[in-house]
């Protein structure tokens, strides 16, 4: 039996099991399908619908959901609920705070094109080889790092410059940067990290500040709204 076979075992042997659906979806390609012992044949998009719903706290789930998607597809869940590609990054954002600056800076290189630079708020100025670094998790061995960087690329597959890169980037580094944090695009935008209200008795609750719900382009305030959707 190949690895495909054993999960397919392991879900005929405990169907609730979500890790069994989750790791069978990784070793489908985008258009194979499988044949399940029930007589259901799901794709890659399915089974991981499939370990959301015995799983609904894995966030890597709905990553690799969102990497399935084509650009502008959305999913429906098995709670009813539609999705879209950036809504998933987001949920993926949130579930994992450890990894927020990586995952932004990961967004921010799929859509930087390789000449162009971005600028930090203390001055400094980033090369796409110095975005690429900070996206590279510090706290794991290279080999993993480098691992962890492939699958979140694979996340952001979008066309390196398009509106919906630089939608997701955005997202990405509004939730990534640090408080009081910021960094000017080669297009103009500024985008603001998230802001933390001080507790008060609210459990210290995040939220964005009305400042931070908008990126200045071109000196002139604008609603980004794609990054807000």
């Amino acid at each position: 039996l190949d690895e495909k076979q054993l999960y397919v075992e392991a879900i005929r042997c405990d169907p609730d099991n979500s890790a069994s659906y989750y790791f069978l979806a990784l070793e489908l390609g985008y258009n194979e399908t499988v044949r399940l012992h029930d007589g259901r044949e799901l794709d890659k998009r399915q089974l991981f619908l499939e370990a959301i719903e015995g799983f609904p706290e894995s966030s890597d789930a709905y990553s690799n959901l969102g990497a399935a998607l084509a650009p502008g597809e959305t999913v429906q869940l098995l709670d009813g609920r539609v999705v879209n590609q950036q809504q998933l990054l987001s949920h993926f954002i949130r579930d994992k705070p450890a990894r927020k600056r990586q995952i932004a800076f990961s967004a921010l290189a799929n859509w930087l094109d390789p000449d162009k630079s971005v600028t930090m708020g203390d001055g400094r100025t980033l090369s796409m080889e110095h975005v690429q670094q900070e996206a590279l998790p510090r706290d794991l061995d290279p080999r993993a790092a480098v691992m962890f960087l492939r699958n979140l690329m694979a996340l952001f597959d979008e066309e390196p410059g398009s509106a919906k890169a630089k939608a997701m980037a955005i997202e990405a580094l509004r939730q990534g940067l640090d408080f009081g944090e910021t960094m000017r695009l080669p297009d103009g935008t500024v985008v603001e990290g998230l802001q933390k209200v001080p507790a008060d008795g609210d459990g210290g609750k995040e939220e964005a500040s009305s400042a931070n719900k908008r990126a200045r382009i071109g000196g002139d305030d604008a609603a980004v709204e794609a990054a807000e959707d």
